[in-house]
């Protein structure tokens, strides 16, 4: 006894690399073709929760077509149909597509450390690639020495106040890239103000000493705060 397969076979190919990040809708080629006599009744394909038919309306046994996937993307599966109801064996392709920026607030300066400058970032598609904090100096935005924590989505700056920018207040942003290459510039705090520095920052504490017994001790601490 001799067996043999019936079923219609399947082929994907001149889909985009399997494992990038892109930002548009992609395409695939589809080859559907049926055997032992049988004709193409259709193809479909699944990706997430949404399934699309492929109708074939005419008497063939081949047919090739063209299958455009937009954002988020997913893991395309396919399979041809024939006209005895035999299916293909699945073939499928991962599509990794992300059109959304990511996002991100700055946190309000921390009293313990007023020049370092605090964003929390996020991207729910690819993941955030790089992240570079600026200051506005009026002539231009300078970068900063910027550290940023994957696994926190926290990044972290300090500006200088060392009198290479003059005293006063100075727009600050943070400019964000994720992996697919979306950026997005986020410029402001929890409460939606403007994100800003103010300088100078560095404070001194005077502390008032009196002579009493023949002991010096500390009998009172001004918050007399002098800038420079």
């Amino acid at each position: 006894l001799q067996l043999y397969d019936h079923r219609p076979t399947l082929q994907l190919s001149n889909g985009p690399t399997q494992g990038l990040w892109y930002r548009t809708d992609q395409t695939i080629d589809v080859a559907a073709a049926a055997v032992g006599g049988d004709d193409l009744t259709g193809v479909e394909c699944s990706i997430g929760n949404r399934v699309k038919q492929y109708p074939v309306t005419r008497a063939v046994t081949t047919e090739t077509l063209q299958i455009s996937v937009p954002p988020p993307g997913g893991n395309l599966d396919c399979r041809a149909i024939d006209s005895a109801g035999n299916q293909s064996t699945d073939a499928n392709w991962s599509f990794e597509i992300d059109d959304t920026p990511p996002s991100g607030v700055f946190e309000a300066p921390s009293p313990a450390r007023p020049a370092q400058l605090i964003a929390h970032l996020s991207d729910a598609g690819s993941g955030i690639a790089r992240a570079q904090v600026q200051v506005d100096q009026r002539s231009g935005w300078r970068d900063l020495h910027t550290t940023f924590d994957r696994a926190t989505g926290r990044a972290t700056a300090w500006v200088p106040d060392n009198g290479s920018l003059p005293n006063g207040t100075y727009a600050v942003r943070a400019v964000v890239t994720d992996v697919a290459g979306n950026s997005a510039k986020i410029t402001t705090t929890r409460r939606g103000n403007a994100a800003t520095i103010t300088l100078p920052i560095r404070e001194r504490t005077a502390l008032t000493a009196t002579a009493r017994a023949g002991r010096e001790r500390v009998t009172s601490a001004s918050a007399r705060k002098s800038r420079r």
